[in-house]
């Protein structure tokens, strides 16, 4: 095709699903996609810093649960919703203006489990914060 054989192609996944977050991907696989572009997964204690920031929130965009913040887990006849489009929830956007950190699907992290107590503040400070 013309390409050089180290470049990569960028996926583009389903006629219509543009704005859909990737699902169905391994942490191995995602592991190495961070690696090829130079990156990384987060470590536990950045998502949940991104997340929630270092006041107190519990959610994203505050201390209470509220349903129109994210996507919806099932209809009314209780029948499992696939994700929503990235971009369709805007009011439930981090204090950093990350979206979908609740209820479209799971995000990955370094490890599989990481117990992040504490550490939110850790980091904070060391960015001064």
């Amino acid at each position: 095709s013309g390409r050089a054989a180290t470049e990569a192609a960028v996926p583009t996944g389903p006629t219509g699903h543009a704005k859909k977050p990737v699902t169905y991907v391994s942490l191995k696989d995602a592991r190495a996609y961070c690696q090829h572009y130079g990156k990384r997964l987060p470590q536990t204690f950045e998502w949940q810093y991104a997340a929630q920031s270092t006041d107190g929130r519990l959610y994203p965009w505050g201390p209470k649960d509220d349903a129109t913040r994210y996507p919806p887990q099932a209809n009314r006849n209780n029948t499992p919703q696939g994700p929503a489009d990235v971009d369709a929830h805007p009011s439930g956007a981090s204090p950093f203006g990350v979206l979908d950190m609740v209820g479209n699907v799971w995000q990955y992290t370094v490890r599989r489990l990481q117990i992040a107590t504490n550490s939110i503040q850790s980091f904070a400070h060391s960015l001064d914060v």
